[in-house]
């Protein structure tokens, strides 16, 4: 996961970056670290993938209901 990984799920799911930092426990500083780059911790990055893997499932679910 990349910067660029980072920024794309916290717009899916609407957050700002303090939004986006309390919900994940870290400061703002570190989100807008990760997405201009910088390194992301192996803990960080298997949340944000568990994050972004819920975000996918509720989104598909959402989808089937609507049809």
């Amino acid at each position: 996961m990349n910067g660029q990984d980072v920024k794309a799920l916290r717009d899916r799911l609407g957050m700002t970056q303090m939004e986006f930092a309390v919900a994940l426990g870290v400061d703002t500083g570190s989100v807008s670290k990760w997405e201009r780059g910088a390194p992301i911790s192996r803990l960080a990055e298997r949340v944000l993938r568990e994050l972004a893997t819920g975000y996918t499932f509720a989104a598909r679910e959402a989808a089937e209901d609507a049809d």
